[in-house]
């Protein structure tokens, strides 16, 4: 399977900041997405704190011992592993200033390995797969409410 990424943000026609952070690493397989929560604070935070440790996380894992995080945790879990990581560095964040509580992000990334593309993802930055000129949606939507 040939991957290439690229990667553009986009300010919403709602108003308010963008909050986007993203990676394509082709030499990685690795490709993220986090959208910081604009209704709480610190969103842009949330949402590079969380790219940053998943390109963190495989990035080390795979120097390390070439495909090691494949092996111990296998194909599923692999994307699992990688948006818990993201999601636990955005709650640690949260812990070091009270102006930070409560922030929130987005989270879709995708890992290529061979000709194997897994998935994982919370809320709702969509996956599209494009493949002979049609897009077609991997991903659904989903709602989260955070209560303090």
């Amino acid at each position: 399977m040939t991957t290439s990424g690229s990667g553009a943000s986009v300010r919403s026609n709602r108003g308010g900041p963008n909050e986007d952070s993203y990676l394509a690493h082709d030499g990685l397989g690795l490709y993220v997405v986090c959208d910081g929560a604009s209704e709480g604070p610190a969103g842009d935070l949330a949402a590079s704190t969380a790219v940053a440790t998943i390109e963190g996380l495989v990035r080390d894992e795979r120097l390390a011992e070439g495909e090691s995080l494949l092996r111990a945790f296998g194909r599923r879990q692999v994307a699992t592993r990688c948006v818990r990581a993201a999601m636990d560095a955005v709650v640690s964040a949260t812990a070091d200033a009270h102006d930070r509580e409560g922030m929130a992000t987005t989270i879709s990334v995708v890992l290529v390995h061979g000709q194997t593309a897994t998935i994982g993802h919370v809320g709702d930055s969509r996956v599209y797969l494009a493949r002979s000129g049609q897009l077609h949606q991997l991903t659904s939507d989903m709602e989260l409410t955070v209560s303090p």
